[in-house]
C-alpha cells in the first residue's frame, strides 16, 4: 500500500484498518465532545456559520446601539438618566424582540443538525438545516420572542438598579437586587437551554416545554450552570467592560465562533438530562444514541470515522434521516 504524503493525510485523515463498531463508540459525552472536534470540526464550523447568518441582523443592532447608548446616558445626572431609561429600553431592547424570533428561527436549524452529529448520524447541512427549521422552527421563533422579553427585563432592572445606586448610594438592597439579577439570568439561560434541545427532539406542547425544561435545569442544577457559564463566559466579561473596543470583539466572537459553541455545549448537556430522566424510560431508542451504551443502527456500524472522498455526484451522496419526531410526552 502506497504510504500518503503529508498533505494527503491532513486532507483525508488516517484510514483506520477496521471498520467502525460500537466498541468505537465514546463512552460519554466528555468523550464525545473530543470525538466531535476531532471529526466532525468542520461540520460543526459550518454548522455555526449557517445559524450564525441568522443573529447577524440582532448583532448589527446591539453594535448600532453602542452609540446610543452612550448618548443616553453619556451626560446630566443619575436621576435625569433613570428618567431616560424606559424610552431607551423600549427603543434599544423593545425593537430588538424580533431579531431574537428570527435569530432562533435559525438555531432551530443548527441545533437540528448539531443534534445529528452528537448521534453519529450522516449530514447534508443544507437539507438538514432546512428541515430542522421545518420541524421545529415555530416553536423556537416563540422562544427567541420569550427570551427577547425576559433579557428585556433583565437589562432594565439591571441598569436601573446601578442608577439608583449612583443617585442614593450603594446599599444592601441593591447588591441584594444585583445578585439576584445575576441568579435569574443564570436560570432563564439554564431553562432555555433544555427548552431549545426539548423542542428540537420532541414533540411538546409549548406550556410543558418550559415546565419540563424548569425541572430538568434545578434537577442538573450544578453540571448545568456550569455548563451555561462555560458556553457564555468569555463574550460576557467582554460585554461587562465598559469599552466600545472590548464589546466589539464581544460580539465578533458570536459571529467568529460562539454560537456553534453554545449550541454544541448545549446538546450534549441536555441530552446527558434527557438519558436519565426521559429517555431510559419512554423512549429507549434516543437513550444514550452516539454513544457506546446506547441503540446503534446495522448501517452506522459500519461507518469509518474518517468520511473518504468519493466520486458520485452531490445529489447521491445525500442521506435522509429516519427521525420521526415521537408522539407529545406531556
Amino acid at each position: 500500500m502506497k504510504k500518503k504524503g503529508l498533505v494527503e493525510q491532513v486532507v483525508l485523515g488516517k484510514v483506520k484498518d477496521k471498520d467502525f463498531t460500537v466498541n468505537d463508540l465514546p463512552a460519554n459525552r466528555f468523550q464525545l465532545f473530543r470525538f466531535l472536534m476531532r471529526n466532525k470540526l468542520r461540520q460543526l464550523y459550518c454548522n455555526h456559520l449557517l445559524s450564525a447568518l441568522f443573529f447577524i441582523p440582532l448583532l448589527a443592532w446591539a453594535v448600532l446601539c453602542i452609540s446610543y447608548t452612550d448618548l443616553t446616558f453619556g451626560d446630566g445626572t443619575a436621576l435625569e438618566q433613570l428618567t431616560r431609561l424606559p424610552y431607551y429600553t423600549a427603543v434599544v431592547y423593545g425593537t430588538a424582540i424580533p431579531l431574537w424570533m428570527l435569530a432562533f428561527w435559525g438555531l432551530s436549524g443548527g441545533m437540528f443538525v448539531t443534534r445529528k452529529l452528537c448521534w453519529g448520524e450522516p449530514v447534508v447541512l443544507r437539507k438538514d438545516f432546512k428541515k430542522g427549521m421545518k420541524q421545529s422552527g415555530g416553536q423556537f421563533v416563540f422562544i427567541g420572542f420569550i427570551t427577547g422579553i425576559l433579557w428585556l427585563i433583565v437589562a432594565f432592572s439591571s441598569k436601573w438598579l446601578a442608577l439608583y445606586a449612583m443617585q442614593y448610594g450603594a446599599s444592601i438592597l441593591t447588591s441584594v437586587g444585583m445578585g439576584c439579577l445575576v441568579i435569574v439570568a443564570l436560570v432563564l439561560t439554564g431553562v432555555t437551554m433544555f427548552a431549545l434541545s426539548m423542542a428540537s427532539l420532541y414533540n411538546v406542547s409549548l406550556g410543558r416545554l418550559y415546565i419540563n425544561s424548569f425541572k430538568l435545569y434545578f434537577a442538573t442544577f450544578l453540571k448545568s450552570s456550569g455548563i451555561v457559564i462555560l458556553s457564555v463566559l468569555l463574550p460576557l466579561v467582554l460585554l461587562l467592560v465598559p469599552l466600545v473596543l472590548t464589546q466589539l470583539i464581544a460580539y465578533c466572537l458570536f459571529v467568529v465562533v460562539q454560537i456553534g459553541w453554545m449550541m454544541l455545549l448545549f446538546t450534549l448537556c441536555s441530552h446527558s438530562a434527557f438519558d436519565k430522566f426521559i429517555n431510559s424510560k419512554d423512549y429507549p431508542d434516543f437513550y444514550g444514541k452516539g454513544l457506546r451504551y446506547g441503540k446503534m443502527d446495522k448501517a452506522e456500524a459500519v461507518e469509518t470515522v474518517v468520511e473518504q472522498p468519493t466520486n458520485q455526484p452531490f445529489e447521491q451522496q445525500e442521506v435522509e434521516d429516519g427521525f420521526e419526531r415521537p408522539s407529545g410526552n406531556d
